[in-house]
């Protein structure tokens, strides 16, 4: 099985002495089952699974046991299996397909005989997250586990990050062949079954084919999830991202989708798409200061797939292979800004980006606590040259904590500006994890 960052996460959940149900959140495809399993299988002595999309018995199971009084027994039963109290895992998969069974999850939780994980997809957080769960995201594979998929060794990433740290030049061999790597990953994208695909036979028709395959899955599973008066309006969204994004200004246009339609009349479609994980907005801003989500214009947005290869698998076929040839700036770069979006977003950040008339427009702010990061995409060989980005840096009012250009050259620092490679984004936003602090107070003295 490919290599997922969750799988050590999993690992520091397991230990906990009181933990909550584990649910894992993803779009269809992206490996929340496999993962499950691999890990269950190992760390476990028992391992239940019911499947809520699939499996009838399980929902009815579920139905039968409103009181909870013989649920436990009844799983056991039903999937002939013995509790061994603490080395046992129920699995709940596909709970968006039963949402009664989240809350004969919460049943479970309490009870404590089980360690309990579920997954699905198309869950609204915002309304349905239980107290009993611990949510967390399992998005298609970042370009940090591709490269560990396609074998990167351990020393090449120390010595790649520590060039970041420095901002110091990477050799010449080792720069050409990760932008190579980064374009590959551009077109493969990180949906496991694609990336096993180029893995087994490095044929990239065999991968579009592949991707096309998950792509009618999603429009299959947008009639069968949303509500039936929200289908062809998420349906028009999904199917017209990648012309949206082509687009000079790349910002989502609903009249370009329906000349009645309106961003109110939209919004839930969006919201479905966001919360399946299928999609990922980026808002622009009425100022690129902390704190961006206050300063949200919620009407001008711009509207990216999770996974970058789906994106290229809706264009034209010579999209992949322009790509591998170098030319990442094809399509307007759409591309190349939707793989950024995809890596930001799997690294826990929200989306904005800054755009006035006035000073031009900026690809990315990202805020981290208080502070506010400028991060401009340059895929052609002027990459200093960047009129907007000398307004807004100039602007006396504004403070940012770092501003970074990418490109296609290599690392090198000028005028407070970063310049880095495109594949530097793997380092970006990551910090080394502090040691535990733990603080206890003798209480002896109050003891009488």
């Amino acid at each position: 099985m490919i290599e997922r960052k969750l799988y050590s996460y999993m690992e520091k959940w397991q230990e906990k002495s009181r933990k909550k149900a584990l649910l894992i959140c993803g779009m269809p495809q992206v490996g929340k089952t496999s993962l499950v399993r691999t890990f269950c299988r190992a760390k476990y002595e028992q391992f239940i699974e019911l499947n809520f999309g699939s499996d009838e018995r399980a929902r009815e199971l579920i139905l039968a046991n409103s009181n909870k009084e013989t649920l436990i027994d009844d799983i056991l039963s039903y999937k002939k299996r013995q509790l061994v109290p603490g080395r046992t895992a129920v699995f709940f998969d596909d709970i968006h397909a039963f949402p009664p069974a989240r809350e004969a999850m919460k049943y479970l939780v309490k009870d404590g005989s089980f360690d309990c994980i579920e997954a699905g997809s198309f869950i609204d957080m915002t309304e349905t997250a239980g107290d009993f769960e611990e949510v967390k995201w399992l998005y298609p594979l970042n370009f940090e586990e591709f490269c560990k998929a396609m074998q990167v060794p351990s020393e090449s990433i120390d010595y790649l990050r520590k060039c970041y740290d420095d901002v110091q030049p990477v050799s010449v061999a080792v720069h050409e062949t990760m932008l190579k790597l980064l374009r590959l990953y551009m077109v493969v994208g990180g949906m496991p079954s694609v990336v096993n695909q180029y893995l087994d036979t490095q044929d990239i028709g065999e991968v579009i084919r592949e991707q096309r395959e998950i792509i009618e899955i999603y429009r299959n599973v947008i009639n069968d999830f949303s509500e039936k008066k929200n289908a062809e309006k998420i349906r028009r969204i999904f199917d017209n991202t990648a012309s949206q994004l082509n687009d000079t200004i790349r910002r989502f246009v609903i009249a370009d989708i329906d000349n009645k339609g309106r961003a109110n009349t939209y919004e839930s479609s969006f919201k479905w798409l966001i919360d399946s994980g299928i999609g990922t907005a980026s808002y622009n801003v009425n100022e690129p200061q902390s704190p961006l989500q206050l300063n949200e214009k919620k009407n001008l947005f711009k509207f990216y797939l999770g996974d970058t290869g789906l994106l290229c698998a809706m264009f034209s076929e010579k999209v992949q292979f322009e790509i591998l040839n170098g030319n990442t700036s094809i399509n307007e770069g759409s591309i190349l800004e939707n793989f950024f979006a995809q890596e930001l977003k799997a690294k826990g950040f929200n989306l904005h980006y800054f755009g006035e008339k006035k000073y031009g427009e900026i690809d990315f702010l990202i805020q981290e606590n208080s502070n506010v990061d400028i991060i401009e995409l340059n895929d052609t060989g002027d990459y200093k040259n960047n009129k907007a980005l000398k307004k807004i840096s100039d602007n006396e009012k504004w403070n940012f904590r770092y501003t970074d250009v990418y490109c296609h050259g290599n690392i090198m620092q000028e005028n407070n500006i970063r310049y880095l490679p495109f594949y530097m984004i793997l380092f970006y936003g990551k910090k080394k994890e502090k040691p535990t602090q733990k603080y206890t107070i003798d209480l002896s003295a109050l003891k009488f």
